[in-house]
């Protein structure tokens, strides 16, 4: 069975946690509660095969405390839609997440798109287009809602792929279209 380590990373209040926990199978919670996430092993199918996923939640501070390259195949790095300040906050991750982990894949995750977008939100919305994707060097963007679950199977086909398609993990293996986004 292929076995995937995945990271979900992002700033404070980015939706890590929730996506997590639904990824897990785990009810999405009805207030908010700061969670540590241990480490997570699930399966899943892609409908031929079943996968192994390692899963685990990194915060700013574990980003912060983090040495040297890891060994990792998927970065999930989640900014919320609705966060006016999402770019900057998003170019700042992306560097130091591809300064830890070389080799892995970086799928940018717009999170909690069923909350109403911030007032500035089509700039925000833009800049996850596949030209933001490309010139960032990732692999995908994906815009989901852990509470709606709507773009979750999205996600995990994203995550994946390179398993299913026998690509070796690599920054920028290529872009996808995903998610259109207006």
């Amino acid at each position: 069975m292929p076995r995937t380590k995945v990271i979900i990373a992002g700033p404070k209040s980015s939706g890590k946690t929730c996506l997590a926990l639904i990824l897990t199978k785990k009810p999405f919670p009805d207030t908010y509660v700061p969670i540590v996430f241990q480490p997570q092993v699930f399966d899943v199918t892609d409908g031929a095969e079943q996968h192994e996923i390692v899963l685990e939640v990194m915060d700013e501070t574990d980003l912060k405390s983090a040495i040297g390259p890891q060994e990792v195949n998927v970065i999930l790095l989640c900014i919320g839609v609705n966060d006016p300040k999402g770019i900057t906050r998003m170019e700042l991750w992306v560097h130091k997440l591809k300064t830890l982990f070389t080799n892995s894949r970086l799928i940018l995750v717009g999170t909690k798109c069923d909350l109403e977008r911030a007032p500035n939100s089509s700039a925000l919305a833009r800049a996850y287009d596949r030209t933001m994707a490309d010139s960032q060097r990732t692999s995908a963007y994906v815009e989901c809602s852990a509470r709606t679950q709507y773009g979750i199977s999205d996600l995990v086909k994203a995550v994946l792929e390179p398993a299913v398609t026998n690509v070796t993990p690599t920054f920028a293996s290529k872009v996808m279209d995903l998610c259109l986004i207006q």
